[in-house]
């Protein structure tokens, strides 16, 4: 069984069905998959409106949010080349301001881990 490790950045629920067992009766469930796509749909739109108002703030200010987002017990641990995807910047300016936060003391390097 392959296992895929998933982080949520807030608390959710995850339904895992048997797409051995359900997959049959499921796409055959037109009302299944209406509201999946309806779903979908709104989701995709709130992405895109929230990236859409995001990308007009500096890196500085996303990255700060990201990393209060996504830290574990003051630990930030991500990958950096994950969390560039995510913000839609390069690798290498995101290490450039991760960097600036710990040249201005916002950041602490601890151990290959950072934490503020």
């Amino acid at each position: 069984m392959n296992r895929v490790r998933w982080q949520a950045i807030e608390e959710c629920w995850c339904l895992a069905l048997s797409m051995k067992h359900y997959r049959p009766l499921l796409l055959n469930d037109t009302l299944f998959l209406r509201k999946l796509c309806v779903t979908l749909s709104h989701k995709n739109y709130r992405n895109i409106v929230s990236l859409t108002q995001n990308q007009s703030f500096p890196l500085v200010n996303r990255l700060a949010a990201f990393i209060l987002l996504s830290q574990e017990g003051d630990l930030y641990h991500e990958k950096h080349t994950q969390a560039a995807e995510y913000l839609g910047v390069s690798y290498r300016h995101l290490l450039y301001v991760l960097a600036q936060f710990i040249h201005d003391g916002l950041l602490t390097k601890k151990q290959e881990r950072v934490s503020h």
